[in-house]
């Protein structure tokens, strides 16, 4: 009598997996066939913001950080000599 209910048991359980699995597999399957992938390229969309923001020449950048520390060099030079002038008419 017991050995009935054992085999019974062990067939139900059996049964039980082989219907998941085969639910599983199904889902499975028209999730991978129906729906569209959808992937994120990270490393190219930050290339090229960077090379957005920052151009990719180095000579066009370093003359442009030369003429702005020779502007830079004049602009405080006009300065030091309009502030002297300034005292000038002060005293």
């Amino acid at each position: 009598m017991w050995q009935w209910w054992i085999f019974k048991l062990i067939i139900t359980v059996i049964l039980s997996f082989i219907v998941v699995f085969i639910i599983h597999s199904l889902y499975t399957h028209f999730k991978d066939t129906l729906t569209e992938k959808k992937t994120k390229d990270i490393i190219r969309t930050q290339l090229e913001k960077y090379q957005k923001y920052y151009p990719s020449e180095k000579s066009n950048s370093l003359s442009s950080i030369d003429n702005v520390t020779k502007e830079n060099v004049i602009l405080t030079t006009e300065m030091e000599e309009e502030l002297l002038e300034y005292v000038k008419k002060l005293i």
